[in-house]
């Protein structure tokens, strides 16, 4: 929970700061939340944490700064929700890395609408995760490039993104 907060916290802070004007968010996709900090605790720690979760992820979509997921892992329920709430989202491709909201598998329940609405019925329902070439050909991620080159390609995006002031 703590790196949730502190996520938050640290974007609160950016978004004051006048001279930020976007955020590029790696690294942090792996193996989505920690479900274990709900398993065996009290409903008081489960709802503390699930609001943690939200709030980053309000901040986040509701960002005034340029946002870009630079997704270089897997990045299943928590790293795929995160990076939902950013403006552009470019994947390392790479066969071994699935994206997606896979959390309805444990009964957690995500109204998504960032790939239609029919394949958002599909995904939340079966908990479905998706290859990096799927993820970009049902939209959930705008962009595909080698690995090596995820961090640069989404240095040279946020250039883009700030030129349109």
């Amino acid at each position: 929970m703590d790196l949730l907060t502190e996520f938050t916290a640290t974007l609160e802070n950016l978004e004051k700061d006048k001279s930020c004007r976007g955020v590029i968010i790696t690294s942090i996709f792996s193996a989505g939340l920690v479900i274990l900090e709900m398993y065996q605790t009290s409903p008081e720690h489960c709802s503390e944490f699930w609001k943690a979760v939200q709030e980053l992820w309000l901040k986040l979509y509701g960002s005034n700064l340029a946002t870009i997921a630079a997704i270089n892992g897997s990045s299943p329920a928590g790293g795929c929700l995160v990076s939902i709430a950013c403006d552009y989202r470019i994947m390392a491709d790479n066969p071994c890395y699935s994206i997606g909201l896979n959390e309805t598998l444990l009964g957690i329940r995500h109204n998504g609408e960032h790939v239609g609405h029919r394949t958002t019925e599909m995904a939340l329902g079966l908990g479905l995760l998706y290859s990096a070439p799927e993820a970009l050909n049902i939209g959930l991620v705008d962009k595909l490039v080698p690995e090596d080159q995820v961090v640069n390609t989404a240095i040279q995006t946020m250039g883009k993104w700030l030129a349109i002031d």
